[in-house]
């Protein structure tokens, strides 16, 4: 599985534009998010009790690992009434840990505070991990070839879940961070769910540049993250849509390769 600390999804190529963004998405990526969208209908809160859907963000992220291309990330967020589901396809072009292609649903309450979560490895000895808020507490539940461990976790009020190599994850950090109204920087707690571990997550704004993402120049909001010492680099535009995510020693990147307007 592609674990985070060894975890390497990764990430930059030069953005094509127009159709060929679309057609360059893995036909499987694709087909595997709408089912994704079809089983997060089914859960609590969801389409299927007839609430409101409001798109947040869609695209998909050229994933590069020290320049190379390794593969894509599809994913959509959507709130649905009182909830926000964010559901995502990682489509590796290795079938090795950690390189691995990967499903994965998060799902947070309006304030985005998470409160569930699920990974699907689709090659590796684990199959699947899921988390759950219960009251004070997260439960996390992992399944692998050899059976299933479990864990439970404080679950503070600022308590965040996090799959570094996720792009579109950060999304739900940082609208998280703004839901609570803190400053330009700020630390939280964090649970990587595929690590089974608890983090520390320090995040410093770092102004204003412009960079390349889904065929254009656009202005972003730059965050320097550490996570128990590994440096990551997020560019945010100014509806908070992630542009790109850079983690420098592991030589990763997420670049932005389509959005929806």
């Amino acid at each position: 599985m592609a674990t985070d600390r060894g975890r390497a999804r990764v990430g930059r190529r030069a953005a094509p534009s127009g159709s060929d963004r679309r057609r360059r998405i893995p036909a499987a990526g694709l087909a595997a998010l709408g089912a994704l969208l079809g089983w997060a209908a089914l859960a609590p809160g969801g389409a299927g009790a007839q609430q409101r859907v409001r798109t947040l963000d869609e695209g998909s992220f050229d994933i590069t690992l020290a320049g190379h291309p390794v593969g894509h990330e599809t994913f959509v967020i959507r709130r649905e009434g009182a909830v926000v589901k964010a559901v995502g396809v990682v489509a590796m072009d290795s079938t090795r840990p950690p390189f691995v292609s990967e499903q994965v649903w998060l799902q947070t309450d309006s304030t985005f505070r998470p409160t569930l979560f699920q990974l699907k490895p689709r090659s590796g000895d684990v199959h699947n991990v899921v988390a759950r808020r219960d009251g004070g507490r997260l439960r996390l539940q992992t399944s692998t070839e050899e059976g299933n461990r479990s864990q439970q976790f404080v679950a503070s009020p600022d308590l965040a879940i996090l799959e570094p190599g996720v792009a579109h994850q950060y999304y739900l950090l940082f609208a998280e961070h703004a839901a609570r109204g803190t400053g330009t920087s700020w630390s939280m707690p964090v649970i990587v769910p595929s690590l089974g571990e608890q983090a520390s997550v320090r995040v410093r704004a770092a102004g204003t540049e412009s960079i390349e993402a889904a065929g254009q120049t656009r202005n972003a909001a730059r965050y320097d993250l550490t996570l128990d010492g590994e440096r990551i680099q997020v560019w945010l535009d100014d509806q908070g849509r992630v542009l790109e995510v850079r983690r420098p020693d592991r030589q990763w990147t997420a670049k932005r390769s389509s959005m929806k307007r």
